[in-house]
C-alpha cells in the first residue's frame, strides 16, 4: 500500500497534513529522503527550529565556565533555570532533591 492509498483509507492519519508539513519544514533538509529514522527511544532527530534556536543562543550569548567566580555568568544562569525547570516538572524543590 502506498502513502496516498493509506491516507485515503485512514483519513485521520497525519492530522490533516500537519505531520507532513512539520517534516518538510523541520527535517527534510538534513536527512536523506530515501531513509526513515525509527529509533526515537534513545534520541530523536534534531529539527531545524532546534538548530536555529541553538545557533541563535551561541551567536548572541557569551557562555563561559559555570564554575568561574562570575556571579553574572550566563552559563550558570542557564544551568540554574534548567535545574528549576526539572524540579518543577516533578513538582518538588531543591529542598528535597539535587539536580546533578
Amino acid at each position: 500500500m502506498d502513502k496516498q492509498e493509506f491516507i485515503e483509507t485512514h483519513p485521520e492519519y497525519g492530522y490533516n497534513g500537519t505531520i507532513d508539513e512539520i517534516y518538510q519544514n523541520e527535517f527534510i533538509n538534513h536527512y536523506p529522503s530515501d531513509r526513515i529514522y525509527l529509533d526515537h527511544a534513545g534520541t530523536t532527530l534534531y529539527s531545524q527550529s532546534q538548530l536555529d534556536a541553538h545557533f541563535h543562543q551561541l551567536r548572541t550569548s557569551t557562555l563561559n565556565n559555570p564554575h568561574s567566580e562570575q556571579e553574572d555568568s550566563k552559563s550558570l544562569l542557564l544551568i540554574q533555570e534548567c535545574m528549576e525547570l526539572i524540579l518543577s516538572i516533578f513538582e518538588t524543590s531543591g529542598r528535597y532533591y539535587s539536580i546533578i
